[in-house]
């Protein structure tokens, strides 16, 4: 399950998250996304990236859908929706 933290959460402690809806995430600069598609929580970058990327060790897929499209930008947030299905560690 993914989560958004609530409040700042130090290395070991515990917090508030929150499992579901939608939220502006950082995006992987050169994913191209189409709204719809489900996207990679790419763990070493701290980014969704496209689901044509190959997951490395640590990234979750299969369990959160773009709701907006975006192309390979620098910079840029992606709206996406949080534990549409169960994720799948790399």
């Amino acid at each position: 399950i993914m989560g958004v933290a609530l409040v700042d959460i130090a290395t070991g402690d515990t917090g508030s998250v929150q499992i579901e809806g939608v939220f502006n995430m950082a995006k992987v600069d050169a994913a191209v996304i189409v709204a719809g598609e489900s996207v990679i929580w790419d763990s070493s970058a701290s980014e969704f990236d496209d689901n044509a990327a190959t997951p490395a060790s640590g990234d979750v897929s299969n369990c959160c859908i773009a709701m907006e499209g975006k192309g390979a930008t620098t910079g840029e947030t992606i709206a996406v929706k949080l534990n549409v299905g169960v994720g799948t560690v790399t």
